[in-house]
């Protein structure tokens, strides 16, 4: 059973480093090749340490560590109160990443994260949780299984992003369900 194993901590500012180092070895183990520079630039942008401790000063703001065996695999970004279309922000939670290193995808992990997120997402009395993600990978499929719907089109707003990867849904899904 894997909820025993797998948790999900909040990741104190303490924890910096070990986020800055978990969240580039998950993230380029799975997108290296949608980008043209190995994703480089991605990763200047969004996982160093000045950036990620932007974060920790928004209240609305949480990082979670994935762990499994008391060892950090993966992390979870989430945005309390951030709105999607025909909802507002107050009914809404938005998850900005969700990241496993590689040897731990395709273990039912990820499935086992989402669902400790909607419990977090019932105690702060959402309605739904919406995220973004490329169709050009299994995750649409993965997210359409756990009951998230497209809502809306758009591409990828960084640049050297591989053409055939720049697509991007914005999926919600009712948690009032």
């Amino acid at each position: 059973m894997l909820s025993k194993e797998v948790k999900l901590d909040k990741c104190p500012m303490e924890h910096l480093d070990e986020l800055v180092a978990v969240s580039r070895e998950a993230y380029i183990d799975n997108y290296r090749h949608i980008w043209t520079d190995s994703g480089a630039n991605y990763l200047e942008k969004n996982f160093t340490k000045s950036v990620l401790a932007k974060d920790f000063s928004d209240a609305n703001i949480f990082y979670f560590f994935v762990s499994k065996n008391d060892e950090n695999i993966g992390f979870v970004k989430l945005h309390l109160d951030l709105a999607v279309e025909n909802y507002a922000s107050v009914d809404s939670i938005y998850l900005e990443r969700l990241y496993l290193k590689k040897a731990y995808c395709g273990r039912g992990i990820g499935a086992e994260v989402m669902r400790k997120l909607f419990e977090f997402s019932e105690k702060h009395a959402k309605k739904v949780m919406w995220l973004r993600a490329m169709p050009s990978t299994p995750t649409v499929k993965f997210y359409e299984r756990l009951g998230f719907r497209t809502v809306a089109e758009g591409k990828i707003p960084f640049p050297f992003i591989k053409t055939e990867h720049s697509p991007l849904f914005t999926m919600v899904k009712n948690l009032q369900n």
